[in-house]
């Protein structure tokens, strides 16, 4: 854990030092028709930015992932470049985090009649799957950006503050109901409202068909640990 938080103050610094983060040498531009579809499977998040799909489905098994607004898609490239760098090969931290992390592949401009927008390409984690069931956890005792105001980390916190205790929140959910053949949505409102009790198990969703409690226990609890 404590080479993690090296990584992280490391590029904290970075970020601190100069704002104007330069894109991958990888990047490349693509016309926003080509080879490009809707991803269905968003759990949560805002549906476009800019006028641009958040996410991108790509034909060669990946996705592209917009740059958010402001510095945070900038840093969360530069997070991706150094954890999937050459120069980590050798590093036990960086090789673990990989496990959890899709693929990295460099940066996509993608180009509409007016505007360009750039995203991050990435491996898409859901395509070798039929009916994929995804969660979006937010990982972390604080999510708040690490140059945030007083006010906004308030804000983070009010948002959920059992976060602090657990280390994660549920943000969303899309779960296959094989009974009705259609996709079930979990919002962040239903994430909020879970407590210390049915956060595990969520109760109400379906926890039959969508191993809540394994991905959790298995795999989030360990890691942080």
């Amino acid at each position: 854990m404590e080479k993690i938080c090296a990584i992280f103050r490391g590029l904290r610094n970075k970020w601190r030092s100069d704002r104007r983060c330069t894109q991958e040498s990888t990047s490349m531009e693509k016309d926003v028709k080509d080879d490009l579809d809707d991803f269905i499977y968003q759990a949560a998040g805002h549906q476009y930015i800019n006028g641009f799909r958040t996410f991108l489905k790509c034909n060669d098994g990946t996705l592209l992932k917009i740059f958010q607004d402001g510095n945070r898609g900038h840093r969360e490239m530069e997070f991706y470049s150094e954890i999937f760098s050459a120069n980590h090969d050798s590093d036990q931290t960086a090789s673990a985090l990989r496990h959890f992390m899709p693929t990295y592949f460099g940066t996509v401009t993608i180009k509409n009649d007016k505007n360009s927008q750039p995203y991050m390409k990435i491996s898409d984690v859901t395509s070798k799957f039929k009916r994929p069931c995804v969660i979006d956890l937010k990982i972390g005792r604080r999510t708040y950006d690490p140059l945030a105001t007083e006010a906004k980390r308030a804000r983070a916190v009010d948002k959920y503050p059992l976060q602090d205790q657990i280390g994660f929140r549920i943000d969303g959910m899309k779960v296959y109901n094989s009974d009705t053949g259609n996709y079930d949505d979990y919002d962040k409102i239903f994430g909020r409202k879970l407590d210390d009790d049915t956060i595990v198990n969520a109760q109400g969703a379906h926890t039959e068909r969508f191993k809540l409690s394994d991905t959790i226990c298995y795999t989030i609890i360990p890691f942080m640990d």
